[in-house]
């Protein structure tokens, strides 16, 4: 059991949204907005001109690019095709195509909703995520952390980084993991993550919050009624310090992951 007093090896608030505006690319590391600027903007160019137009056929690179738009604006939220087709003036069908295309680029991540055969109540439909916040935030338009972090979409930018780096952490190590999110038919319950391992399912929680607490978790006592094995907990978070906020869920900071 982890001492409840250990210091965390953390960031404060502002390094935080700093490292989520700027992005993960190494090159990134230390430079100045102006060339972070020049950087995605290269790579947005270099991805369309060469990368699309050769393995995709795709002619509408104007167009395209307004599809990545629409998938930065919709970052960390449950996919629904007529949106991005809305928001990128395109056809459903263009959209689902594009969809693969991102997808097969490793610009975009799929997170398929929880379903099992014990219950019809759960979602299918999979959450989108950006696997580059830097990136998403540049397309976005976003030209500041502190922008970032008191826009309308903090909170899906926040969860986003720590789902594409607990992808990351796995994928490092040579382990395609098994990720889902669970929310219920009717909306009134949902978990952020569930971590699938060693036969149990994990619970984790994902909040902006520096000051974790149990209402966080209500929802966890939802996967006992499936009749799941459920292992420890967690609320991944901006707490400095360990906090136990039962006898099977902690939380902790999001640079412990």
């Amino acid at each position: 059991r982890l001492d409840p007093e250990t210091k965390l090896a953390t960031k404060n608030t502002e390094e935080t949204w700093k490292v989520i505006w700027q992005g993960a690319w190494p090159r990134l590391i230390d430079k100045n907005p102006k060339e972070r600027e020049q950087f995605f903007e290269a790579f947005i160019s270099t991805f369309l001109e060469r990368d699309i137009r050769t393995l995709s056929n795709v002619e509408r690179l104007t167009s395209f690019r307004k599809f990545l738009v629409a998938l930065a604006s919709r970052t960390g939220q449950e996919l629904r095709i007529n949106k991005l087709s809305e928001i990128a003036g395109i056809t459903d069908v263009t959209t689902k195509r594009w969809l693969s295309i991102a997808e097969a680029a490793g610009i975009i991540y799929f997170l398929p909703g929880f379903y099992s055969n014990l219950t019809k109540t759960l979602t299918k439909s999979p959450k989108l995520y950006m696997t580059d916040t830097g990136l998403a935030a540049y397309l976005c338009g976003i030209s500041s952390p502190d922008e970032l972090a008191s826009d309308t979409n903090a909170g899906a930018f926040f969860e986003t980084f720590v789902v594409t780096e607990i992808l990351k952490s796995y994928r490092h190590n040579a382990i395609e993991p098994k990720l889902f999110y669970y929310r219920d038919s009717k909306k009134q319950s949902e978990i952020d993550l569930l971590i699938h391992r060693d036969g149990k399912y994990y619970p984790v929680e994902i909040k902006m919050s520096s000051h974790p607490d149990i209402h966080m978790i209500k929802n966890f006592s939802e996967l006992e009624k499936l009749g799941l094995k459920i292992g420890t907990g967690s609320v991944i978070c901006m707490t400095e310090n360990i906090k136990y906020l039962s006898d099977s869920v902690v939380a902790h900071s999001l640079w412990n992951l």
